[in-house]
């Protein structure tokens, strides 16, 4: 297929002026920046050193000092442990209590004066090769409409919300809108063949511009039309904006918001739906196509709306409805400049939100997430009103609080928050104060979720093509439709395009990409030639059904921006859930505590797996504990009545030994970043769980059926005992802290 001199034109306008995604922070590095960190080996050497020389006048090193006041001796209370009932366990329960069938198993430890753990100690430290880094994951914030400028129309008549070709707003107003940015000022059309034209549903929107994206100007009307589906029109200027004739009107940015039924008579309904949007300047020229699209925001959490609890948990007048849990379907809130958020007392945060537990986070950058509390989950359903709970960590600022210019919430999903009922999140309010109490966030930019493709989130191979949690879908190119697909990369396309901006130019060195099962490409925009070239062509996998993941090396081709679209298959459900994008050097969020760089200036950032070696006395640790309580019981009903019977027992006072050995030394991860000065900055050192083997367990009394528990829940207490001294250890302020160990100068 040849590429005419329209499409050619229409190329260098997409390029040459695209905007920024709406992202807080490029992740490209200063240049001349190191790929690696020198300075991690000897770091940890030091740091090892640190935790291991005794204090001169005490004899004792920081790590043993530690254990012995935080884990030598130690108390284990497991709780209740829910496990589902084996085989017998009906039986047991009609001879002990003449119900026919149980539930489930409930099993409980308590161990007191458990000692030994102060000898386990930490030998080595290092790292293994530097990572590379994901430059596509979390490039957008979101909320992601570009469906309506990848060039794309349906067939007029087709289905008004569609999901291949139409973007839906939850309501009519522009609290809903549909923003584009054009990536610069042009004079746009205003008379004439070359009016904005637009692919929508039979209602009547509003169109409007703007040179800062905060100051909007009327334009005019897209009118309703009397068939319904997705219909296309041009907009009509309003007098005033018509009055200026050739010239135009200077604009950056484009929206589009339905209006209802009140303000706007002839729509007919608030079902509104935008497909495609195509907007010119006065030569006629389209600027749109390709560009930036986001929307609707999430305005409703600031609005200052607040329903009456016990609303329905997804009434969109009121309530945002998140795809799916994780941080990568937060909604986000911008307060515009750096803010002293309250951390105690009255005004911490208050959220009105389904009955679900939620993820509370706040930022400097946007890119960097520091964990500030938890909105706890509760039994009433629907929209329920609650406070924030700050962390340990975020309380112990006080009156001074936590400053932050960004702050996300996000659903914890129950595999993650037991006390989440379902996945069913949504907010309606969102109410934060500063440490004096003022209400800091009403009528706040907000922002999120993220793109689908780009989001960060795990999606399963073999999921549907087209699970709205975990898609993107492509709008097909067909025959049939109102305008005709053009083609503007490397291959005539199938689709639309999927346009992706990685902040800055990196050299890449793979990628990882998963979608349906069909073919894909993947063009680069070379600035050089001013085209685009192919990158990847992914592969088609037709044999397959679901969402399948591809990946490919690749030989260090710089790009910043990436078209993707399909080319090849047997139907026209193409969709795109991964996008990953490997480079060596870039200066991402530490990828093993997003918030582990927060208000570092670093010209890059580093992130490599941390190598740790523990070692305990030879041929093993001894250790001893008392149980103070431990027991089993069923929960046995009939259906009508339920009860418990107790099936096991350890003797209270029942003392035991037993011998401790590392199975495995852990992993773990280890950040750093470079300063403008040439110095080097460890922000992250952190362990993961280690392994050890309990054997040799003898006890005065008899175990029973609880040996292997008591064996389990012994080993696993001395496991997560070490990772959390260790891990508190090095981030101790009162021993530096270890980790981070400096801070980035600013520059003068």
């Amino acid at each position: 297929m040849r590429v005419n001199s329209a499409a050619c034109a229409l190329v260098i306008l997409i390029l040459c002026c695209i905007a920024a995604p709406v992202s807080a922070q490029s992740f490209g590095c200063t240049p001349g920046s190191s790929a690696t960190d020198p300075k991690a080996v000897p770091f940890l050497a030091g740091l090892l050193k640190t935790i291991n020389t005794p204090n001169s006048s005490s004899g004792v090193s920081p790590w043993s000092s530690a254990a012995l006041a935080k884990i030598d001796p130690l108390t284990v209370n497991t709780g209740d442990i829910k496990t589902n009932c084996p085989s017998q366990a009906g039986t047991a329960c009609f001879a002990n209590l003449g119900l026919t069938n149980c539930e489930y198993v409930i099993s409980q430890f308590n161990l007191s004066a458990y000692t030994g753990l102060s000898q386990v100690t930490v030998s080595a430290l290092t790292t293994g090769a530097f990572n590379a880094k994901d430059v596509a994951t979390h490039s957008a914030w979101g909320p992601d409409a570009s469906m309506i400028t990848d060039g794309v129309f349906a067939p007029n008549g087709t289905t008004w919300n569609n999901p291949s070709f139409a973007v839906v707003l939850p309501n009519g107003g522009a609290g809903t809108a549909l923003e584009i940015d054009l990536g610069s000022q042009y004079a746009l059309c205003v008379s004439g063949s070359c009016l904005p034209t637009i692919q929508a549903d039979k209602n009547v929107f509003q169109v409007e511009y703007s040179l800062d994206g905060t100051n909007w100007v009327l334009y005019g009307q897209l009118p309703a039309v009397s068939n319904t589906g997705l219909q296309t029109r041009s907009v009509v200027p309003n007098s005033t904006v018509a009055a200026n004739g050739q010239n135009g009107v200077m604009a950056r940015y484009v929206r589009i918001w339905g209006c209802v039924p009140t303000q706007c008579s002839a729509s007919g309904d608030t079902n509104f739906t935008v497909s495609e949007m195509v907007v010119r300047d006065t030569a006629g020229n389209n600027l749109s196509t390709g560009k930036v699209a986001i929307g609707p925001r999430p305005s409703l959490i600031t609005d200052g709306v607040v329903p009456k609890d016990g609303t329905t948990w997804n009434n969109t007048t009121y309530a945002v409805v998140l795809r799916d849990a994780g941080p990568g379907n937060a909604l986000g809130i911008d307060l515009s400049s750096p803010i002293a958020l309250c951390v105690i007392g009255s005004c911490v945060p208050s959220v009105q939100a389904d009955k679900n537990f939620f993820q509370v986070e706040y930022s400097l950058d946007g890119t960097n997430w520091v964990p500030y509390g938890q909105l706890p989950a509760v039994s009433n359903t629907g929209l329920q009103t609650r406070s924030v709970v700050p962390n340990t960590t975020v309380a112990a600022y006080g009156d001074k609080g936590v400053t932050a210019r960004y702050v996300r919430i996000w659903g914890c999903a129950p595999s993650d928050c037991t006390a989440s009922g379902d996945t069913n999140f949504s907010v309606s309010e969102v109410v934060l104060m500063n440490t004096s109490g003022t209400n800091v966030s009403s009528g706040a930019v907000t922002f999120g979720p993220e793109r689908v493709a780009t989001d960060g989130e795990a999606k399963p191979d073999g999921a549907d093509w087209n699970d709205p949690r975990y898609t993107r879908i492509l709008s097909p190119c067909l025959s049939n439709a109102a305008q005709k697909c053009v083609q503007l990369g490397t291959t005539p396309p199938t689709t639309g395009t999927l346009y992706i901006d990685l902040t800055a130019t990196f050299p890449i060195s793979g990628m990882v990409f998963q979608g349906d099962r069909h073919q894909f490409q993947i063009d680069y925009y070379d600035s050089g030639a001013g085209s685009w070239q192919k990158l990847w062509t992914v592969p088609s996998r037709e044999s397959s059904s679901g969402l399948i993941t591809r990946t490919t090396n690749l030989a260090g081709q710089s790009a910043r921006y990436l078209a993707i679209y399909g080319t090849s298959g047997d139907d026209s459900n193409y969709s795109v859930s991964t996008v990953q994008v490997f480079t060596q050097t870039a200066n991402t969020a530490c990828a093993y505590s997003s918030g582990a760089d927060s208000g570092q200036s670093f010209a890059c950032s580093y992130d490599a797996p941390l190598q740790t070696q523990l070692t305990v006395p030879a041929p093993g640790l001894s250790i001893s504990f008392t149980v103070d309580s431990a027991s089993t019981y069923l929960r046995c009903t009939n259906g009508t009545t339920t009860a418990n019977t107790t099936v096991a027992s350890i003797k209270p006072g029942t003392t035991c030994t037993a011998t401790l050995n590392v199975t495995s030394s852990p992993g773990g991860g280890y950040c750093s970043g470079s300063c403008s000065s040439g110095q080097f900055i460890a922000t992250n050192v952190d362990m993961n769980t280690p392994t050890f083997t309990l054997t040799n367990l003898v006890c005065n009394s008899s175990t029973g059926n609880l040996t292997q528990g008591l064996t389990t829940v012994s080993q696993q207490a001395a496991q997560a005992a070490v990772q959390g001294l260790f891990n508190g250890l090095v981030v101790n302020p009162k021993l530096g802290p270890l980790v981070p160990n400096g801070t980035c100068m600013a520059t003068p």
